[in-house]
């Protein structure tokens, strides 16, 4: 199957995962809470350790996210930044 979709850039596909983690991580807390209440401590504590490893998941998700969103703001700066041309140099003038 062929999408109508443009594909997606780094951006935004780093937002999407983070938004898609937060969403996962809110789910397993969810599900641990319950099955603590519900007295399944000991499957409680596995998922709690799944947790832990979906948080330093979506932490890296968080981390590639701050590290795009740098990559364009230098990429906005580079384009939008005034040019002197001197005897075959190209200076910033920023």
């Amino acid at each position: 199957m062929v999408s109508d979709k443009p594909p997606e850039d780094l951006l935004a596909m780093a937002r999407r995962h983070v938004v898609e983690g937060e969403l996962r991580v809110t789910r397993q807390e969810a599900c641990i809470a319950k099955l603590t209440r519900d007295g399944h401590h000991a499957a409680a504590a596995r998922g709690t350790e799944v947790l832990k490893q979906m948080r330093w998941s979506l932490d890296l998700g968080r981390r590639h996210l701050a590290f795009e969103l740098a990559q364009q703001s230098r990429r906005q700066s580079a384009n939008s930044s005034p040019l002197l041309c001197r005897r075959g140099r190209v200076t910033n003038l920023s």
